[in-house]
This record gives C-alpha cells, structure tokens and sequence, in this order.
C-alpha cells in the first residue's frame, strides 16, 4: 500500500494490494456502521481485483494476486505479487459468502 494518492494518479503504478486491504476495511465499516454504502463500494473493489489482477496462465507465479506494489517511492517491489495481498482478497472474498464466519475465521482455537 505505498499510497493511496499517487502522484501520477490514475496512469501511476497499480498496487492491487491496497484495494484488498481496503476491500476488508470497507467490509468492516459497513457491517460495523449498517451502511450499505461502504459494502457496495467492497464489492466494486473485489470484482476489479478479481477480473483484472489475478495471476492467469502463468508458469511463474506463486501468488493469487498480481500487480502489487511495495515500495513506489523507492522503486522497490514494482508489479509483484505479495502474500498479504492474497490473504486480503481471499478474506474480502470470505466476508462476502460467509459473513457469519467471519469470527470463526480468525479464531483457529476450535480448530
């Protein structure tokens, strides 16, 4: 998440891992607050991500998630892929089908 207002704004770097963790904290905010708004706006976020940033058809990749930025500002980790990228689209993903779980999710103790 190396920054939400890029300078170069929207012809600047892509980094899909900001829009996952901010697909999660909207999904937070909306449950949180009752405010659809926030929840329609998640999904807008999970389906951009889904339909343009996933690895597809690739012998090298690793990760669910491509075109992640690091560290813009130092050039370092430009279009890659990153793992908390991939936890926070599969989690957005998961708060969407199984909003109830989401508790159970994260608490791996009854496991």
């Amino acid at each position: 998440m190396w920054d939400y207002l890029a300078p170069q704004a929207p012809h600047d770097i892509k980094d899909a891992s900001a829009g996952a963790v901010m697909a999660c904290g909207l999904l937070d905010l909306s449950r949180a607050t009752g405010e659809p708004r926030y929840r329609e706006e998640a999904l807008k976020l999970l389906t951009a991500l889904s339909e343009t940033c996933l690895t597809r058809k690739s012998t090298r990749a690793d990760a669910v998630v491509a075109r992640c930025t690091r560290n813009r500002p130092s050039e370092d980790g430009i279009e890659i892929s990153l793992p908390y990228a991939d936890y926070y689209l599969l989690e957005g993903i998961l708060r969407v089908l199984r909003p109830d779980d989401i508790d159970r999710a994260i608490d791996l103790s009854t496991v």
